[in-house]
């Protein structure tokens, strides 16, 4: 029993390169502990050195995650916007309507949209505003992670 569960250990939690870096990013991603204490952990696990290294490695792997999945929602955002914006400017000119004004209102609407994604850009990302949030409190025996 003792070697079964020496050999879990090792496929898990065993060398640093080998275990995989998600369950790292899932013990991150609750709110109680975040990246802090993940530190901490590998620090009294490995050496300070691994532990800073496998520290910025989740960091990165957050935030590269995050900018993946932020794009995929932008995309489909511009994706159901565009086509919709464009086609009103085409029903216009269908109807017999001047399609000046509509044309004129897309270019400014694309316009404010390009303004808003450079602010957001640059501003904090959500895993960075999230890292510097205070960790939820532990010894609340009413806590529910799924409720977050």
């Amino acid at each position: 029993m003792a070697c079964s569960m020496k050999a879990k250990y090792d496929k898990y939690w065993g060398p640093v390169d080998k275990f995989n870096p998600l369950i790292l990013v899932a013990v991150v991603l609750d709110p109680r502990y975040k990246l802090d204490y993940l530190c901490w952990c590998l620090e009294d696990v490995y050496d300070k050195e691994v532990a800073t290294s496998m520290t910025s490695f989740v960091k990165f792997t957050l935030e590269t995650l995050y900018k993946f999945y932020s794009k995929e929602i932008v995309d489909d955002k511009v994706l159901d916007d565009g086509g919709g914006s464009s086609r009103a400017v085409l029903d216009d000119k269908d109807s017999g309507q001047s399609s000046a004004k509509g044309v004129a209102a897309n270019i400014v609407n694309l316009w404010k949209k390009q303004n808003k994604e450079k602010a957001n850009a640059d501003s904090k990302s959500d895993v960075e505003k999230y890292f510097a949030e205070d960790p939820v409190d532990v010894e609340d025996e009413n806590f529910d992670i799924l409720a977050c």
